[in-house]
């Protein structure tokens, strides 16, 4: 073996080592793209290649959304083919981030309406922000639930249409959705993007024939309930307005759910 190949093999075998001792909190992005490369690259200096790509997409998430072969051959030591692989590698690492991270379990029917203490099992141990649907059927009773998203300390991704493929998978007739915050003394306010994102998955469940009760957001034991700030009657009022095909009978009734927010 050549000196080079062997300085690279203890290379890698250094980054396996980092790897296997890290944890979400604790590696660097520099780990996990040296991580991704030693599989393209046989016989390069992968550390300064993915010096390289952090300097020109600033992230691993613009990295892993938005490379492509000509952007990517504008570094150093990546030519057409290895730019094409690499492409391929990253878009599949961005479309891993938005999947759905568990399947739903069923209630425990000694606590289905206990939805307090579901908040509480998903949000308080976490330090990373993490989307939990809550399913429920058309007496408004829990039938399934679970985490959909991991996120990170500043945000989560919700998709609508995944939400929508679960509801239909456990033939839910009703939704709720909830995430935590995990920075800020006011942390369980929601911001722009929380309403934009709460009132676009209202519409998409409500094209779908399902509905959305609530959305929570749960920071430090506290909650915010959308439905409880009649943010959600607004969401339906402005739907109906806008689909005025889709208004339903009891579009005219007032919101009932049931479940109450308080924490002791």
């Amino acid at each position: 073996m050549h000196k080079n190949n062997k300085i690279h093999s203890g290379h890698f075998k250094r980054i396996r080592a980092k790897i296997e001792k890290s944890t979400p909190a604790t590696v660097e992005d520099i780990t996990i793209l040296e991580g991704v490369l030693q599989f393209a690259y046989q016989r390069a200096d992968i550390n300064e290649i993915a010096r390289y790509l952090l300097i020109e997409y600033g992230s691993l998430d613009e990295l892993f959304e938005t490379a492509t072969a000509d952007r990517l051959m504008n570094i150093q030591g990546i030519g057409k083919n290895m730019a094409d692989k690499l492409t391929t590698m990253f878009r599949c690492m961005h479309l891993y981030k938005y999947l759905p991270k568990s399947l739903l379990i069923p209630a425990d029917p000694e606590h289905c309406n206990d939805i307090k203490e579901l908040f509480r099992h998903y949000f308080q141990t976490t330090i990373y922000e993490r989307a939990v649907v809550i399913l429920l059927n058309a007496e408004k009773i829990i039938i399934h639930h679970g985490i959909l998203y991991e996120g990170d300390e500043y945000s989560v991704h919700m998709n609508s249409a995944h939400i929508i493929k679960f509801a239909a998978k456990f033939a839910a007739t009703y939704v709720v959705i909830a995430h935590n915050h995990v920075c800020g003394e006011d942390g369980f306010f929601p911001s722009i993007e929380d309403f934009n994102v709460t009132e676009h998955i209202y519409g998409e469940l409500r094209k779908c024939n399902l509905k959305l009760l609530d959305h929570i957001i749960y920071c430090n034991d506290h909650i915010f309930s959308f439905a409880n700030s009649c943010l959600i009657e607004t969401m339906r009022r402005r739907f109906v307005e806008a689909h005025p095909e889709l208004k339903n009978a009891d579009d005219d009734e007032p919101l009932d759910f049931d479940h109450e927010y308080v924490f002791e």
